[in-house]
């Protein structure tokens, strides 16, 4: 059994841990805009990944649980470029070099990583808050997404 000293120093592991997975996500999108020629797009989408970082590090539980969130939705839109590129599904069109697919793997991985570490660190919370804040980060980084998509090329 852990000490509660060990303990705390686990979570600030995993809170770094976290936050290392959403900078790489932050990345990697930067990195996809320079490939594919969209990089305000892809800066503007990277903007709230970056913001859960910093609110996990100075808020602590309810943001860890809404940069969860943020994880999720990029896990949702690589699956669903993956299942575009696989043929089973044409919600997320378009053409894609290899090394943008790349990123689109590093981004899931990174982001299910983020989850797996971020999930066990939202305290206590009750259902309904962690719901609230996971559905908080998922749907800021939604609008940041359809915002992007919708006014920069």
């Amino acid at each position: 059994m852990a000490k509660v000293g060990e303990q705390a120093g686990m979570e600030k592991r995993d809170v770094a841990f976290l936050v290392g997975c959403l900078g790489g996500i932050a990345i990697c999108l930067i990195l996809l805009g320079a490939v594919s020629g969209t990089l305000p797009r892809h800066i503007v989408q990277a903007v709230p990944v970056a913001a859960a970082a910093v609110l996990a590090v100075r808020l602590g539980a309810a943001a860890i649980l809404g940069a969860v969130g943020v994880c999720a939705f990029w896990v949702v839109v690589m699956g669903l470029i993956w299942l575009y590129l696989s043929g089973v599904s044409g919600i997320a069109s378009g053409s894609y070099a290899p090394g943008e697919m790349a990123l689109t793997v590093a981004i899931a991985i990174l982001s299910i990583l983020g989850i797996l570490r971020g999930a066990g660190l939202g305290g206590r919370s009750s259902s309904v808050a962690t719901a609230t804040m996971l559905t908080a980060g998922f749907v800021v980084q939604a609008v940041f997404m359809a915002l992007s998509l919708r006014f920069l090329d």
